[in-house]
């Protein structure tokens, strides 16, 4: 017996209107050369989703991390039934991929995810490939670097110490991944003494979370919180939030109902300098 499939239009919009590779990498927080290394899937709010785990080779684009989880609908219901979203890439374990990822999503779903046949060689993970408003059979890898350049040019850093909180973060995402965690997002920034980074995610509710936060030698002092989309207090690591001494943090988090939340991470002291680098990591299971 054949299975059932059902299909649904969500995100089918994004497939429509073709990206280039400019407007996909401006999209984008993560750009990544990896490995297809697992495909699993999950429930999540009754439906399932695919979870592809990324064995990373090179990072175009954000922070170096050696492993990351992207995550889009679709899956197989009870009783042999297929449920497909329009436009969702559909990827095999050991297949070489470019992916452009934020929020642990593709960009503009199958968009998002070329497949590597060789270095002058990738195609879209539905077959089809747009370039410049027209449909194309393929990129180049030199496609892709010379769409990137002009976006990375301004953005490179050379702190050392942002560098040290980028290898310490990913220490414990790879510590983390390596006990079962699965890996939504890690990034590294600069920030000042009594400041913040926030990334904005969209959390499952009954998924555990464990958030992470790694600075350099520079910082004394880390504190994790946690906001909800009206701006309220959600959680905070430390007794009565102040934070904790040392240059690790983490925090274990876990809410009812899906929503978006701001997970960041507060430097509140540094060793007589004005700013550190600090490592932020978002892991579920």
């Amino acid at each position: 017996m054949l299975p059932l499939i059902l299909t649904s239009m969500v995100g089918a919009t994004s497939f429509h209107h073709p990206l280039s590779l400019e407007e996909l990498g401006e999209r984008s927080e993560h750009v990544v050369h990896a490995e297809v290394s697992a495909v699993e899937q999950e429930m999540r709010d009754g439906l399932p989703w695919t979870l592809v785990t990324l064995q990373v080779e090179d990072s175009l684009k954000g922070p170096d991390t050696p492993i990351l989880t992207l995550a889009y609908p679709g899956g197989m219901l009870p009783d042999d039934v297929e449920y497909r979203v329009v436009g969702t890439p559909k990827l095999k374990e050991g297949e070489e991929v470019v992916a452009f990822l934020r929020g642990g999503k593709p960009v503009a779903l199958a968009q998002g995810v070329l497949r590597v046949q060789d270095e002058d060689h990738l195609w879209t993970a539905k077959g089809l490939n747009f370039h410049e408003g027209e449909l194309a059979p393929f990129y180049a890898m030199d496609d892709l670097r010379q769409a990137l350049a002009p976006q990375l040019a301004g953005n490179a850093d050379s702190s050392a110490t942002t560098e040290q909180a980028r290898a310490c973060i990913n220490n414990q995402v790879t510590e983390s991944y390596q006990s079962g965690w699965r890996v939504r997002s890690v990034s590294a920034f600069e920030v000042t003494e009594d400041d913040s980074q926030y990334m904005m995610l969209d959390l499952v509710g009954e998924v555990e979370y464990r958030f992470v936060g790694c600075g350099d030698e520079l910082a004394q002092s880390l504190r994790l919180v946690v906001y909800d989309d009206t701006g309220q207090l959600v959680e905070s690591t430390g007794p009565d939030g102040q934070g904790l001494e040392g240059r690790q943090a983490e925090m274990g988090f876990m809410t009812p109902d899906s929503g978006t939340y701001f997970v960041g991470v507060h430097l509140l002291s540094t060793d007589d300098v004005s700013a550190a680098g600090i490592g932020l990591g978002i892991l579920y299971r």
